[in-house]
């Protein structure tokens, strides 16, 4: 059951990263493919084409990607966590030791 809470919230994760970083990467593809092109250059290039859709593109192919890779992480973390019996107490014994080390 905990695998696939890992899955399911792993999918959530990948998915929300994949559409939370689809514009800048538009954007930085967009200013890389001219020379001495900025940023700053693109997105007013973006706005002026009114071409909004654009932005879009090639985002299915990542959401697919970006959930499916998370979503793995996820499950492998929590397989490799189950499997050496760590439990979130462990965790945050380990948490608050090196919490502890950058005060002394």
């Amino acid at each position: 059951s905990t695998l696939l809470v890992s899955l399911i919230s792993g999918t959530i994760a990948g998915t929300v990263s994949a559409i939370t970083s689809q514009p800048g990467d538009y954007l930085f593809s967009k200013a890389s493919e001219a020379k001495g092109a900025t940023l700053a250059g693109a997105w007013r290039e973006y706005l002026d084409s009114k071409r909004y859709g654009d932005m879009l593109t090639g985002l299915q192919p990542r959401l697919f990607f970006g959930g499916a890779l998370i979503a793995l992480q996820f499950v492998i973390y929590d397989y490799c966590r189950v499997q050496f019996h760590v439990s979130p107490n462990d965790l945050n014994s380990f948490l608050d030791v090196m919490a502890s080390v950058g005060k002394t």
